[in-house]
């Protein structure tokens, strides 16, 4: 991890060298999760011949050393100016968010495993508009799974908020489990919580939902959909494109203003529905390397 610390201080284009080189020992070496990764292209792209699945698996792996030493480098913005400079993630319409937001009603934000969701911890450095975006340290919440490793997850969550300008006292950074008794004990307050949503449910979870992802017939964890139909609050879809090396996008796209008024398995729908279509648009992009599909 000192290691780590001693190479997030490198400009980004450098660690990019990095990147290359982690994706050569993952792809040709080591060989890291090589099964997974073609057994989920070749169900989800059925259609596409041996050669083009290919690309997409070699453009995978390339992307996959990218999300790291991205990682590392978003994990040394410990000024959060470093990070804005940099421009690595812009938002395109914070106005939608700001609409939204105009009843005092929370937010759920749905996003995925596609772009690099390790950057997320720097959203409020990412609007570059002349256009309000209501979220702060004080209210965006990111649900998460704890890591098995006491010593990586306390890591993992340092990096992940490094460019806050209060890191040591954030209370945003939840265990998904502990949403439930924040969202009653924050009910008169206006929040806005992230769930990273595409994951193949835990064996422990609880109230998933049966769904088509990519063509296949799945389960979906859903908790972020049924605490948004339970409490009423508005549903957006974070979309993340990669433009360019060193550079993405989000875009945020209306699920609904009022989920009381539909179910979480609309929701549901409608989120796997905007994830299969940019998935398709940049299937390099996306995680291939964990099981997805049950």
């Amino acid at each position: 991890m000192f290691v780590i610390s001693l190479l997030s201080r490198l400009p980004l284009r450098i660690l990019y060298l990095l990147a290359d080189f982690i994706s050569f020992i993952a792809f040709r070496l080591i060989r890291y999760r090589l099964r997974v990764v073609r057994h989920n292209i070749s169900l989800c792209f059925p259609d596409l011949n041996n050669k083009d699945q290919k690309r997409i698996i070699k453009g995978f792996y390339s992307h996959f050393g990218d999300i790291i030493a991205e990682a590392i480098w978003f994990g040394g913005c410990l000024n959060s100016q470093r990070l804005h400079r940099q421009h690595l993630v812009e938002i395109v319409n914070p106005e939608v968010i700001s609409e939204l937001s105009t009843d005092g009603r929370s937010m759920v934000i749905l996003s995925s495993h596609l772009g690099n969701w390790e950057l997320s911890g720097g959203i409020l450095h990412y609007n570059y508009t002349d256009k309000p975006f209501p979220l702060s340290e004080q209210n965006y919440i990111v649900a998460y799974k704890k890591l098995d490793n006491p010593r990586w997850d306390h890591f993992m969550r340092r990096n992940r908020i490094a460019p806050l300008q209060d890191p040591e006292h954030y209370q945003g950074y939840l265990e998904s489990n502990q949403v439930l008794k924040y969202i009653i004990r924050h009910r008169d307050e206006q929040k806005y919580y992230n769930f990273i949503t595409d994951q193949r449910p835990y064996k422990a979870a609880k109230g998933t939902l049966p769904v088509s992802f990519m063509g296949q017939a799945s389960k979906t964890m859903a908790a972020g959909a049924n605490l948004a139909q339970h409490y009423g609050l508005s549903v957006v879809y974070q979309r993340m494109r990669n433009i360019r090396r060193g550079h993405y996008t989000l875009e945020y796209i209306p699920i609904c203003a009022n989920a009381s008024e539909t179910t979480a398995q609309e929701i549901m729908k409608h989120y796997y529905e905007l994830l299969t279509d940019d998935i398709t648009a940049q299937p390099t992009q996306y995680l291939w390397s964990h099981k997805r599909f049950a």
